[in-house]
């Protein structure tokens, strides 16, 4: 077990926008529908006592609470102050933390700035490319553009954060593969300013049609990690995939949960609803509500019993379970079978190689070819991949 743990909060349960691949509103959970669109005051002062206390149970050094939605900005400014309050104290000082959340940004104000620097809470934005490509998937209720709403969030972030009033933001992309890889990659870097970023595979399941073909995702991440290391650019941007695919070529751990033979899946991850509710990973909301419910609740069970109960261990057994196809390929160590929801189907659970198999196998060959005419051996290369 590790010595930290994360905690997805859902302060919100709704939306301002309606991007059409959301995995947490279009996808086959919509429990959502059944939780109140708000995390309550009571409900965030249980979670944290729930919180403090397993830490304290279980030995852990830290933890990342990631403020989540829907939109999480859609609370208020009152209530996302109070929640950061009730989390503050009831984790200080006896737990290390830190508080993360994911926005669209298109509520960004001085006033949410002001929060974020009051409580260091460090700031993830979503936006998928140049307005014509970010609009055709991130539109508001009304079907209008969200990108220069977003944008103009960013810019307002970006200039806190050139003065040290809060982190450099990241930024969050689903990767689609009808524009280049490389325009949408020099747009954000150029235009935008970004230089923490990472590219999301699209959120699919063997039981779902996925809008591109897999030659086609993959051409895109080659094309980006080319993007990435023209001018050198890989010395100042962080592209989370990219550096982890790049660290476990040469040998190194992941950066990112989902790539990686030990990396799949995080054991000391919980997700709690607005009203409560754990379950695991929110990523999984795509496997449907019987992987996403436990039964279990912030007022009838602890940090503890979830991360062994059943249910939970059933996931790691499943996780750790190679599928057949997966275990004489040559870049298992480097994938690890993909993210957990990429393997899963209704047939066979999660007994199947990652639906962006092919892709990934793209992304690992080009990385590889370019890390030894870099002067990485191919006797290396074969150690680290354990072949």
């Amino acid at each position: 077990m590790s010595d930290r743990a994360e905690v997805i909060l859902k302060v919100s349960e709704r939306c301002n926008l309606a991007c059409s691949y959301c995995y947490f509103f279009e996808r086959a959970d919509q429990s959502f529908k059944q939780h109140p669109p708000r995390l309550l005051r009571s409900v965030a002062r249980d979670a944290g006592k729930f919180i403090a206390q397993g830490c304290a149970e279980l030995g852990l050094q830290g933890v990342r609470i990631d403020l989540h939605g829907g939109e999480p900005l859609l609370i208020g400014k009152d209530a996302f102050s109070d929640i950061c309050e009730i989390l503050t104290d009831a984790l200080s000082p006896g737990v290390e933390f830190e508080l993360t959340v994911q926005t669209n940004a298109t509520l960004i104000d001085d006033d949410w700035i002001n929060i974020f620097a009051r409580y260091q809470v460090k700031v993830g934005v979503s936006l998928d490319g140049a307005q014509a490509l970010n609009d055709r998937f991130r539109v508001d209720r009304s079907g209008s553009s969200s990108y220069l709403a977003t944008v103009a969030g960013i810019n307002l972030l970006q200039a806190a954060a050139r003065v040290g009033r809060i982190s450099k933001i990241g930024l969050l992309a689903v990767i689609n593969p009808s524009v280049p890889a490389s325009d949408t990659y020099r747009h954000f870097v150029d235009v935008v300013g970004i230089r923490r970023m990472d590219f999301l595979l699209p959120n699919a399941t063997h039981d779902e049609a996925i809008p591109f073909e897999q030659p086609e995702i993959g051409c895109f991440l080659c094309d980006l990690f080319d993007a990435w290391i023209d001018k050198e650019d890989y010395k100042t941007v962080r592209v989370r995939l990219l550096d982890s695919v790049v660290a476990l070529l040469l040998g190194e751990r992941s950066r990112l949960f989902g790539i990686g033979e030990e990396d799949g899946y995080s054991s000391e991850l919980v997700t709690i609803a607005s009203d409560g509710a754990l379950s695991p990973d929110d990523t999984l909301r795509g496997c449907g509500a019987a992987v996403m419910f436990t039964g279990m609740n912030v007022y009838n069970a602890t940090l503890k019993q979830f991360l062994r109960s059943e249910h939970i261990s059933h996931l790691e057994r499943q996780r750790l379970a190679i599928p057949p196809a997966c275990r004489e390929c040559c870049w298992y160590r480097c994938c690890g079978s993909g993210f957990m929801v990429h393997r899963y189907s209704q047939l066979s659970a999660f007994n199947n190689p990652s639906v962006h198999c092919v892709a990934l196998k793209m992304l690992f060959a080009h990385v590889s070819k370019f890390l030894v005419s870099a002067g990485l051996t191919v006797e290396e290369l074969a150690h680290n991949l354990g072949i």
